[in-house]
């Protein structure tokens, strides 16, 4: 390699160390892209995800309110591999998990995400949540037949 360096002339050097420059500036763009493309996925979904606990908290609430002892709410919820819990336990009272889980700590989950990332808005998560949602339950479904196996 320093051989063939050696024969290049003065220009040959310049132009092939200006052409290294500029693919190394493509290289490390298209890096950048990808990371960028990562990140409006994830806080999307992050938005998305926290869309659908809150409806599913209002919901809770509301047949907590109405009286409403459904099936539904006592389903069990996996929340590790191998342990189950029931959904509005009445003995995990004082769980600090249940706390997250409120929907005013969602929405203010939710507000701080909409303000703090700039290329979020609650109308673009609309638009996409019905896709977050199915994919979502298909990596479920996936993740379930796994396990069976």
């Amino acid at each position: 390699m320093q051989e063939q360096m050696a024969m290049l002339t003065k220009e040959q050097k310049f132009e092939l160390t200006a052409y290294m420059e500029r693919t190394k500036s493509e290289y490390l763009q298209k890096i950048i892209e990808q990371v960028n493309l990562q990140n409006v996925e994830y806080f999307e979904n992050l938005a998305c995800e926290y869309t659908l606990q809150l409806k599913y908290a209002i919901q809770n609430q509301q047949a907590k309110a109405n009286g409403d002892k459904t099936q539904e709410n006592n389903v069990p919820e996996i929340t590790q591999i191998g342990h189950f819990t029931l959904k509005n336990d009445p003995l995990n009272i004082d769980d600090p998990i249940s706390m997250t889980k409120k929907p005013e700590v969602i929405q203010m989950h939710l507000d701080i995400l909409y303000k703090s990332v700039g290329f979020l808005s609650k109308h673009k998560i609309e638009r996409i949540l019905d896709d977050y949602k199915r994919a979502k339950d298909q990596k479920q479904r996936e993740e379930e037949e796994r396990l069976r196996i």
